[in-house]
């Protein structure tokens, strides 16, 4: 009676669950949903995001019906939530905002100087944010620094999901696009004032509804966290969208296969197949493909495709999510309802 339920057309719904660092101690955990509109725990509208905190009862797997709300976002759109929600290194919980829908179209083709709502560090849309998680209310060292920002802003310009590496601490940003280019970020641990750049970029590259005056690389791009690794859209069934700017940007239409929306994944940390070991995972939602990189001095390097080695008798249908169990070993997920490990042969 809480979760707007997703619909057939819609990404509401119950997005993150992370457990607090000791847990085993203390029973806290934290939710990430979508606010249904007569919900009894939160004030906001419907769809509004909402996170809030847990509490384990006893030593068992049942939990109080009552939460502690520490943060509400209005979000009108029924799409472009966000969702990853996680502890970093720091001890403090991560959540990465979706855009409300600011994809371009309505964000910025009749506004082409105008910082737009993901680079207006005042708002939470597009951003993630660091929450202290016992004082909630409280703006965290480090925390973006400027003049009106919310307290709870730690980086602008984002989209989707992100992970950290288990053994560094490291975070892993892999980014949706709209137009035409996919990107994957990384920030060192410890990093601040990052902003990965949409809606003003898409990948290392102005995005490509902005009339070009717009986005001058010298004031722009050079104040940005750029992408380690980015990759276009192509396939069959890729055409030029009449509606970008001198058809600059990219659609996938009809049937086709192409490649469009990145899948995030994790640094593979676990034991069983060492030659894996500090690669990072992620693939493409549409394409199906599994890809892997290692970061050395902040730049992608032996980058692989991994598609073949791992689909040899189970093909990717819809590639949804990656998984990583206690152990560092990485899981798959599709939206069959398949779950595959990654296992050595």
């Amino acid at each position: 009676n809480s979760v707007a339920p997703p619909a057939s057309d819609n990404e509401r719904g119950l997005l993150g669950l992370a457990f607090h660092p000791q847990y085993a101690a203390n029973g806290r955990f934290f939710l990430f949903y979508t606010r249904r509109s007569n919900d009894p725990r939160s004030q906001g509208g419907e769809g509004a995001i909402v996170i809030a905190e847990g509490q384990r009862m006893g030593n068992g797997d049942t939990a109080s019906t009552t939460l502690k709300i520490l943060s509400v976002t209005d979000h009108n759109q029924d799409f472009h939530n966000g969702g990853f929600f996680a502890f970093g290194p720091d001890g403090h919980l991560y959540a990465g905002i979706g855009d409300n829908g600011a994809d371009g179209y309505s964000s910025w083709r009749d506004e082409m100087m105008h910082p737009g709502i993901c680079q207006d560090p005042k708002s939470r849309i597009g951003k993630i944010l660091r929450i202290n998680v016992d004082q909630p209310s409280q703006k965290v060292a480090g925390n973006w620094d400027a003049a009106g920002a919310d307290p709870l802003v730690w980086a602008l310009g984002v989209r989707n999901r992100g992970s950290f590496d288990r053994a560094t601490g490291d975070l892993y940003w892999a980014d949706v696009g709209e137009a035409s280019w996919e990107e994957v970020n990384y920030a060192p641990r410890g990093k601040n004032g990052l902003n990965f750049g949409w809606a003003f970029t898409e990948g290392n590259h102005c995005f490509p509804w902005f009339h070009p005056q717009a986005c001058d690389p010298a004031t722009v791009i050079a104040g940005q966290t750029l992408p380690v690794a980015e990759y276009f859209h192509e396939g069959q069934g890729v055409e030029s969208d009449p509606a970008s700017y001198m058809g600059m940007g990219k659609a996938c239409r009809g049937s086709g296969e192409c490649a469009r929306a990145v899948i995030g994944g994790y640094v593979y940390r676990g034991t069983k197949i060492p030659g894996l070991s500090g690669r990072y995972f992620y693939g493409d939602h549409s394409r199906n493909f599994v890809r892997s990189l290692v970061v050395a001095n902040g730049k992608a390097t032996c980058e692989k495709d991994l598609t073949s080695d791992l689909t040899q008798g189970a093909p990717i249908q819809g590639l949804a999510s990656f998984g990583e169990d206690a152990a560092g070993e990485l899981y798959i997920l599709d939206l069959l309802g398949n779950v595959y490990r990654i296992d050595a042969e």
